[in-house]
């Protein structure tokens, strides 16, 4: 199958090509590969549709038939230091959403791991959420099918949704 890279790039550069590019600060980017290291189409911007401040620290994973979902933080597009966004490409499918709740203080350096069957899981660090001086570890997981997942299955997106359980566990590889 394919293979998809991405990286962080600080602005400044040009490809020569038109390629639509995060001029303030750091942007991320990514390039599909074949099974042979052979370029598919251009580099992209995955985080185009906001390039305001900074765009870091980006993870990748397959989401199962040629689909994959990018995560990476972004500086202040939530209103309150970094936040956790994220973007499907499955079938020409191409949103943008933000992937942490918790909107204050800094939300940083995602993980993304998919599962399988259109399921994904983030993980990232969160600053004073759990209202310790330190970062805490949090997770989420998603289907394209249902968006976020309640994994107690209460029917409520409450906290318990956000750490490592039975049911979310079982779904690691």
């Amino acid at each position: 199958g394919n293979i998809v890279a991405v990286w962080e790039q600080e602005t400044g550069w040009e490809d020569g090509l038109g390629f639509e590019m995060d001029k303030n600060n750091y942007g991320v980017y990514g390039q599909i590969f074949d099974s042979e290291g052979n370029k598919i189409g251009r580099n992209f911007c995955l985080s185009i549709e906001y390039t305001t401040h900074h765009q870091r620290y980006p993870s990748v994973d397959s989401i199962g038939n040629g689909g994959f979902v990018a995560a990476w933080d972004s500086y202040n597009q939530d209103g309150s230091y970094e936040g956790v966004y994220a973007k499907i490409y499955k079938g020409g499918m191409s949103e943008i959403f933000q992937v942490n709740t918790e909107v204050n203080r800094s939300q940083v350096r995602p993980q993304v791991k998919g599962l399988g069957d259109d399921e994904f899981i983030v993980v990232w660090n969160s600053n004073y959420q759990d209202y310790s001086s330190t970062y805490g570890v949090y997770a989420q997981m998603f289907s394209l099918d249902r968006g976020e997942i309640d994994t107690d299955s209460d029917g409520v997106m409450d906290p318990v949704d956000y750490f490592p359980n039975d049911a979310l566990l079982s779904k690691m590889p």
